[in-house]
Formats: C-alpha cells, sequence, structure tokens
C-alpha cells in the first residue's frame, strides 16, 4: 500500500483526525462510550447537546476514516463501531477531562480542547509542553490571569495562551471568573 504525501508512515487515523479535523473527536468519543450497538445521529447529538446536521457530517467523516459503518436498510439511518487498529483510541477513553461546555483530550503528546457550542463545535489543538510552561508561569507570577502578561512573558500569542488556561481550567475543573 502507498503511503500518500499527506500521511505519515507511523501515523494512525486519530492523529490523521487531530490533523485534519480535531472537531470530530467530540462524537468519536460519545461513540467509544457507547461501545457496542447501533445508534443514529440524533441520539448522539442528544446526549452532547448539539445540532444533528453536526453529527450527521461527523459520522460521514467517521465513515470515512474507518471508524463507523452504516447499518444497512435502516430508516433513520443507524451507525455502528467498527473494530480500529490504533492504540490512540484508548487515549480518548483514558485521556478525557470534561468541565462545562468543555471537553479536553490527551492524544499523543497533544491536547486537544473541544468546546462544544450547541451549534458549533470549536478545536483547538495545543502541545502538551506548552501548557505545562504556562502552568510554570502561572505558579511563579502567583497565578496571576493577565492573558497579556503572560504572552509577553512566555513570547507566544494570546490566543495560545488562552487555550493553555482553558486545558487548565479543565483539567483542574475551574472555572475563570469573569
Amino acid at each position: 500500500m502507498a503511503v500518500s504525501g499527506t500521511e505519515k508512515p507511523s501515523e494512525g487515523p486519530v492523529l490523521r483526525i487531530v490533523r485534519e479535523r480535531p472537531w470530530i473527536l467530540l462524537i468519536l468519543a460519545r461513540v467509544l462510550d457507547l461501545g457496542g450497538g447501533t445508534f443514529t445521529a440524533t441520539e448522539i447529538a442528544e446526549s452532547l447537546g448539539v445540532r444533528s446536521y453536526i453529527v450527521q457530517r461527523a459520522l460521514w467523516w467517521l465513515k470515512k476514516y474507518g471508524f463507523v459503518e452504516e447499518v444497512a436498510g435502516t430508516v433513520p439511518r443507524k451507525y455502528r463501531l467498527k473494530s480500529v487498529e490504533d492504540p490512540r483510541v484508548s487515549d480518548i477513553r483514558q485521556f478525557r477531562w470534561i468541565c462545562g461546555n468543555t471537553v479536553v483530550l490527551m492524544i499523543s503528546d497533544l491536547y486537544v480542547v473541544l468546546i462544544n457550542r450547541g451549534d458549533d463545535i470549536v478545536a483547538r489543538v495545543i502541545p502538551k509542553e506548552l501548557v505545562e510552561n504556562v502552568q510554570k508561569v502561572l505558579q511563579s507570577v502567583g497565578d496571576k490571569r493577565d492573558i497579556n502578561e503572560l504572552s509577553k512573558a512566555l513570547n507566544l500569542a494570546p490566543p495560545v495562551i488562552a487555550t493553555a488556561l482553558r486545558v487548565l481550567d479543565t483539567l483542574f475543573c475551574k472555572r475563570a471568573k469573569q
């Protein structure tokens, strides 16, 4: 089997999803929670509190990536989980933190931040090392949460700092005071 230029030989389907379409990991995590059996897009949407068209699109992509298959002849359309040989599937099951509308997954050495907005899923990917650096600087400055100060101290863009803070808040399930 020839490997295309976009896929690295050691990269499995989970890392490919992280690189290409991380937002579908929220739906994949829910499908993995269901385990065996069949499910519809509406059932997943209701359990996550997102619009069903988002789940339908995610299931279409998960079918392309080989995670789910459509059950023939079912109305409404039903799906089932397929067996996928990727050790990072267990990362999705094991390394997951939920706080409010935010889900953080740790896959390999990356944090994937998934923010469920109901009619949209916002996804951000940040290296674990950056989050650890932000945490160290936070501890040294006494937990002052000024994004601009942290941005200057670490020489990182403010959106990267905000994502790292979101990861830390979710890991420790702290809500930022507004």
